[in-house]
């Protein structure tokens, strides 16, 4: 059914807030900055909100986006526990008047919650002439419950909902109001040059690119670089790119640790995050996302594609449907030998690296380029046939 807030929409284009957990330019962050701007560009009033000031701002203002900073509370898994989460309750409740005012001055009529952790849109849900649309880019699966109040607070505060993968939607469950739109980029290059992969080579480059935490599985890529080292001579530097999170150091104390010990210094080396992907990707005959725990619809690994770098991967959320479930570079969950196995047997066949390299370059242009997403967020969009608020 219908919700009764969706009616015939008049020349005028309404005004969105996008309301997202930060301000760096990772991922999920290069990801709602499109968003914004394919719906700036078909002539909607967007504005985009952040917590705090950060490089998303400056290229969202250089696309001539307005942008608020604003102080409101993020969902962290280290805000668990009764203390913290009476913290952030309070900061929620002393938002909510902030983020009226201007919901009211920019004549706001759909909020846009960008990823699970922004739970602010969700006390504006039924509130008169705005519609919350609830964006996920996260899938949860444990622990049980606090799934069950996450996913259960999305279907009942949301008018509709986007997941970027299908991942992401079977994790949701049932509802009607849900509908999967993969993210789409621009290539990292216009014209991937595949035939590197074929030319004869004494020193290969191994990478991955991400942010340093619980998650993301860094260690698991040491572990298949030890196991290699173990029987193989082939010559392999291991670049990790990636920051960490509000100075928390300790998932890349932990790495930094495991590579002394292993004496794998030698060959890892580790690079603060940069803006500049494509660089890091020119550097590289593999790309590997080692994640231990369901990545929803990994940008990075559409960078990878697009720039003609093969990707490997642990079969772990949204990255199966990315990459067709394909067995010649997805690997069983944990499994960091067979992960380095594959490894290896990709780089000692020139010929293989290569045909995975186009097929995964392919596979990007039908599926994940800009244009593709340009045309289902927008349709999206339309489909909502909102009532703007009148100037």
């Amino acid at each position: 059914m219908e919700n009764s807030k969706l009616t015939t929409i008049p020349s005028e284009k309404p005004g969105i807030l996008f309301i997202h957990a930060g301000a760096e330019l990772y991922g999920a962050d290069r990801n709602i900055l499109r968003a914004i701007i394919t719906l700036a560009e078909a002539g909607y009033n967007c504005i985009l909100m952040v917590p705090n000031d950060g490089p998303l701002i400056e290229k969202a203002r250089q696309n001539g986006v307005k942008c608020i900073i604003e102080n409101y509370p993020i969902l962290r898994r280290e805000m668990m526990g009764p203390a913290k989460i009476l913290k952030y309750l309070y900061s929620y409740f002393c938002a909510i008047p902030r983020i009226r005012k201007h919901l009211i001055e920019n004549r706001i009529n759909i909020i846009h919650s960008n990823t699970l952790v922004v739970m602010l849109g969700a006390c504006f849900y039924k509130k008169k002439e705005l519609i919350h649309i609830w964006h996920l880019r996260e899938t949860i699966w444990k622990p049980e419950i606090l799934k069950k109040v996450l996913y259960g607070i999305v279907k009942k505060r949301a008018d509709r909902i986007i997941c970027v993968s299908q991942a992401v939607r079977k994790a949701l469950g049932p509802c009607t109001r849900a509908t999967v739109i993969n993210n789409g980029i621009e290539p990292i290059m216009e014209s991937p040059c595949l035939d590197r992969h074929l030319e004869p080579k004494s020193q290969f480059y191994v990478g991955t690119i991400g942010r340093f935490n619980a998650i993301k599985g860094q260690i698991d890529l040491a572990k298949a670089a030890r196991h290699i080292r173990s029987f193989s001579n082939l010559k392999i530097q291991y670049l990790f790119t990636g920051g960490v999170f509000n100075n928390n150091t300790c998932w890349l104390d932990l790495f930094n640790q495991f590579v002394n010990e292993n004496k794998l210094s030698d060959i890892i080396s580790v690079q603060d995050f940069t803006s500049d992907i494509k660089g890091v990707l020119s550097k590289l005959d593999l790309f590997v996302l080692p994640s231990t725990s369901p990545d929803s619809f990994p940008t990075v690994v559409l960078e990878s594609m697009s720039a003609g770098v093969p990707v490997v991967s642990y079969r772990n959320g949204g990255v199966e449907e990315i990459l067709d479930d394909d067995e010649n570079c997805l690997v069983k969950l944990g499994d960091y030998k067979t992960l380095g196995d594959t490894i290896i047997r990709l780089l000692n066949d020139n010929a293989l690296r290569y045909k995975l390299a186009e097929k995964q370059n392919a596979r990007f242009r039908q599926l994940y380029s800009l244009d593709v997403f340009k045309k289902r967020f927008l349709s999206f969009y339309e489909a909502l046939n909102v009532i703007p608020h009148k100037l």
